[in-house]
């Protein structure tokens, strides 16, 4: 069998090798830019993980807070009603009072 070889310029095969190094370098560049991007990204994760942690627990204390002022002004909102209640009832005694003195008055003569 003969051998098929195509006759090719001596000067290619380092022209080749030189645009796949070229290439070679070129992906190399790109792929390092990603690399540095990547830890970035990452550092950057790792810091807004860190603060939705933060503000996560800012919101349970914020929300344990809010059900105590809650808790403390319903408290307070009961004991001004009662207190008014009362003085109410002790109005409505002495004007019953007042009408009991005087039917008691007006019917003794």
């Amino acid at each position: 069998m003969p051998n098929k070889t195509t006759t090719q310029p001596k000067d290619s095969k380092p022209n080749k090798v030189a645009e796949l190094q070229e290439k070679v370098d070129d992906i190399s560049v790109v792929m390092n830019e990603n690399i540095k991007t990547a830890l970035t990204n990452s550092d950057k994760i790792d810091d807004l993980e860190e603060k939705s942690e933060s503000i996560k627990e800012s919101s349970e204390l914020f929300q344990k807070k809010a059900v105590q002022i809650k808790r403390a002004l319903c408290c307070k909102n009961f004991k001004m009603q009662l207190i008014c209640f009362v003085i109410i009832l002790i109005i409505l005694g002495v004007i019953a009072a007042g009408i009991y003195g005087l039917v008691n008055t007006y019917l003794l003569k």
